[in-house]
């Protein structure tokens, strides 16, 4: 499943409706979300989502200021982490957020994620 971002209201668009997301996914699968903000984990794991993943921090783009980037978002930044009983992936992205576009010592990736049938790994 996934929902919009936030902002997607300022351009007329649907707002983030996680209930609607979900809407008729069978019991008993694994609940995989995209959502781009990964402070939103904890509410998501409250409505049994197994895994989220999002991006949306850059991975701070820069040493010293990711520290900063990370407690904005709630101690995520990049990596794998739990909230709850959800798995949540951030990714630090393969670009520049172009309000400020600048990497440094915060190398970018594309992420290879490979579901198995007991869980899930990074590459």
């Amino acid at each position: 499943a996934g929902v919009t971002d936030p902002v997607a209201a300022r351009f007329g668009l649907p707002e983030p409706d996680l209930a609607t997301a979900l809407a008729g996914a069978p019991d008993r699968t694994a609940r995989i979300l995209l959502d781009h903000r990964p402070g939103n984990a904890p509410r998501n794991a409250r409505q049994d989502v197994d895994l989220q993943l999002s991006g949306h921090t850059h991975g701070g783009q820069l040493f010293g200021v990711n520290q900063i980037v990370g407690w904005f978002n709630d101690g995520f930044l990049a990596g794998t982490y739990h909230a709850g009983r959800t798995l949540l992936y951030v990714s630090p992205g393969s670009g520049l957020w172009t309000g400020f576009p600048l990497r440094l010592f915060v190398p970018s990736e594309i992420t290879l994620i490979t579901l198995t049938g007991t869980g899930f790994d990074t590459n």
